[in-house]
């Protein structure tokens, strides 16, 4: 969740765009949040965002006058101290630092009262073995609450002759579309309302060897 000195700010929606093959995924994230303290003046909100143990983030968009701006990269105590002195100025501004493990703090500033506020974050993963002859990647994220929108776009580079690719998940209507033997591209395109966010998995089948190549 995103945490302001107010309490934690709502999560109106997560949008999860996915690429998948060769033994690599590219996954994008993004989140639209709502300050729904009203009365209390702008707040700077903190966010602890997890990721699969093989991930690194690649990218990350802060939405400014409508428009998802992208972040630069920088030594760590010199984009806190940046970051400090934006806020103290009234400046809109945001970092993204590992705090443990693979987990990552965003801090945002500022979230004005009734105000929405869209947040992008890019990583790359290896696909992780996952039982007999699968491999994958977990999103892991979870809401407790409903969101007005989740939805998934996924895109997975597969060999037509190869078994279809999975999901493991509580959305009992999220899978993968037949694959296209032109193209060996299998796709998930789903937009759900006012449903909770609980963790995907998504799996391809990997294959033995003699098997024909996947190419994309």
């Amino acid at each position: 969740a995103l945490k302001s000195g107010d309490g934690e700010l709502e999560l109106r929606c997560v949008d999860v765009a996915a690429s998948l093959g060769s033994g690599v995924s590219r996954v994008e994230v993004l989140m639209t949040f709502f300050n729904q303290y009203q009365g209390s003046g702008s707040v700077e909100g903190e966010l602890d965002f997890p990721l699969p143990e093989s991930a690194t983030v690649c990218g990350y968009s802060l939405e400014v006058e409508g428009h998802l701006v992208p972040a630069s990269i920088v030594e760590k105590e010199k984009a806190r101290v940046a970051f400090e002195e934006e806020v103290r100025s009234g400046n809109q501004a945001s970092l993204v630092e590992v705090v443990k493990g693979n987990s990552f703090k965003v801090r945002v500033y500022p979230l004005r009262p009734r105000e929405e506020k869209r947040v992008l974050v890019s990583f790359v993963s290896d696909l992780e073995p996952f039982g007999d002859n699968l491999a994958g990647i977990l999103i892991p994220f979870k809401s407790a609450n409903p969101l007005a929108r989740v939805s998934f776009n996924v895109q997975a580079y597969t060999h037509p002759l190869l078994p279809l690719p999975k999901v493991i998940s509580n959305f009992s209507d999220l899978h993968f579309s037949p694959v296209d033997k032109s193209t060996g591209l299998s796709t998930i395109s789903k937009e759900m309302t006012n449903v909770n966010l609980d963790t995907v998995h998504l799996l391809l089948p990997v294959p033995t060897p003699g098997s024909p190549p996947v190419v994309h």
